[in-house]
């Protein structure tokens, strides 16, 4: 009887790791947002994240985001960067700096806004100095008077998993002025969703 227990109780927990890993792998459940507060952030967009694994078994989760802007919208990305010189952007990070269990890699990068400029930042450690985890996929219009109304825009990215355990994910809107340095540092934001992975 002992022995028939052990074996179900094995049995089980196989199959809990078998759930575990079937939402790291394959496609997410795609999440929408609809109207937002400020103006120069899209009113309409989804995010998804998509798990694999590279040839040497490496864990990969691939967050993906697509959105559409308003006349309205980029009237006042127009406004914005014509007075004051502020350029729309488009950031996914993990909304603990200090994680350790994934980092942003630059496989899989692809944005589609107009001459986007694409940075990976890490804003862990001491005073934000870095931990050595990427927790940030940026990337900015250097061209904002391009954008367009009605049109699919997208950013993805590639985050490598150390270790599976919940992770909270951020797709952020954003404003950033340009400094003497070429970096762009942010002004205004507008989160549209937050996600967790696994899923």
């Amino acid at each position: 009887m002992r022995k028939i227990a052990v074996l179900s109780l094995v049995v089980l927990l196989l199959g809990f790791s078998g759930i575990c890993y079937a939402a790291t792998i394959g496609w997410s459940p795609s999440i929408s947002w609809g109207d937002q507060t400020k103006k120069f952030s899209p009113d309409s967009g989804n995010t998804s994240f998509y798990g694999r694994k590279d040839s040497t078994g490496n864990l990969y989760v691939d967050p993906k985001s697509r959105w559409q802007f308003t006349q309205t919208n980029i009237n006042d990305n127009y406004n914005l960067f014509n007075l004051y010189n502020q350029y729309y952007g488009f950031d996914i990070a993990v909304q603990d700096d200090n994680n350790t269990t994934v980092s942003a890699v630059n496989d899989g990068l692809y944005c589609n806004l107009p001459n986007p400029k694409i940075d990976l930042e890490d804003d862990g450690g001491l005073f934000g100095t870095g931990n050595g985890y990427y927790d940030e996929i940026e990337a900015t219009c250097t061209t904002p008077l391009l954008l367009q109304a009605n049109t699919d825009y997208r950013l993805n990215g590639s985050f490598r998993v150390y270790k599976t355990s919940t992770i909270q994910f951020g797709f952020t809107s954003q404003t950033s002025k340009k400094s003497s340095t070429g970096e762009y540092n942010t002004m205004d934001w507008q989160t549209h969703v937050y996600r967790n992975y696994p899923w």
